[in-house]
């Protein structure tokens, strides 16, 4: 009798084991799903702004104006790159399935949001504060509903990421303040709408702030830390770097991005253009600047360890 109900609850065990074991595999198999999507919007995203690049170079024009080939070119490659980042990402944080549902919510709209955008180029009309007809009314509409739909899909990501985050300390450095630059920019990018609207309806320039401020300016300054903070980690790995040398890298290129986003508030505020420096833009400037000198010392450093390998091979021992 013992012995049948011992085999009764293996069984059972037995049975939860697979329903558990089959739940993680289905789990997994709906991340990987959902990653492969995630990067093929990206690559989409990616395509499209080079492919625009190309119908500028044909058809020509001006770079700057509301009427341009610059906005499905730079939108097309700025969210197919931010994007692709959250796609990599995913599989190193521990998923759930409000990761995969934020994921997917990303890469829909930021996919759409791009798409609206290169709609209006190509009908040859301004893409954002343009409410001249209704159908331009709802195109911007649906736009700024999408970046505030991909804006709050970021934050479950980003939580998840400083979390758990598969990674080395450098790398995680770089990923974690990415993250924290990128969520800036597009606080930034809401004050821009706000600000637009305000100044649309009194009948001003939307995308301008005082005499010569562009609002853009600290946005796009931020926007992609998410890429190149991880990428010089990277690149620094594979010219043997160590991880102190790395760090020391990444810290210097934060510190030098929050400067710059800073000289860049203070520029737009200010109502001047980007380089139309008063005695406080210039001394931020140069702070911004001074930041990187660390770093700067450290890649002649790793120089002379590479020139003379005797210094580096003491500077190991002496470290060990």
């Amino acid at each position: 009798m013992a012995f049948s109900k011992s085999i009764s609850k293996i069984s059972v065990w037995h049975r939860h084991a697979f329903r558990r074991g089959s739940t993680s595999a289905a789990a997994s198999s709906l991340d990987d799903a959902v990653s492969r999507i995630s990067l093929g919007f990206a690559s989409l995203l990616l395509a499209s702004g080079v492919f625009h690049i190309g119908v500028w170079g044909f058809f020509g024009g001006e770079w700057e104006g509301d009427v341009s080939w610059r906005k499905p070119i730079l939108f097309g490659l700025s969210a197919g790159m931010t994007l692709a980042s959250f796609s990599w990402l995913s599989h190193r944080i521990r998923p759930t399935a409000r990761t995969r549902l934020a994921l997917s919510l990303l890469s829909t709209s930021l996919l759409l949001e791009v798409a609206l955008i290169t709609l209006q180029q190509w009908r040859g009309v301004t893409s954002h504060f343009n409410r001249s007809t209704l159908f331009d009314r709802v195109i911007d509409q649906s736009m700024t509903g999408l970046i505030l739909l991909a804006t709050a899909s970021i934050v479950p990501l980003a939580v998840a990421v400083f979390r758990t985050v598969g990674l080395p300390s450098d790398l995680r450095l770089a990923v974690r303040a990415g993250i924290v630059f990128l969520f800036l920019s597009c606080f930034i990018g809401v004050i821009i709408w706000l600000h637009g609207l305000q100044r649309l309806n009194l009948g001003l320039p939307p995308a301008q702030v005082g005499t010569a401020g562009i609002p853009k300016f600290p946005h796009g300054v931020s926007i992609h830390a998410l890429q190149l903070f991880p990428i010089t980690c990277w690149i620094l790995t594979k010219i043997g770097w160590p991880m102190p040398s790395r760090r020391t890298a990444i810290k210097c290129l934060v510190a030098n991005h929050a400067t710059l986003l800073i000289f860049s508030i203070y520029q737009t505020v200010s109502g001047r253009a980007r380089f139309e420096m008063d005695i406080p833009a210039l001394i931020l400037f140069v702070l911004a600047m001074a930041c990187l000198i660390p770093m700067i010392f450290e890649f002649f450093r790793q120089c002379l360890f590479w020139a003379i390998p005797s210094v580096g091979k003491r500077n190991s021992s002496l470290a060990e």
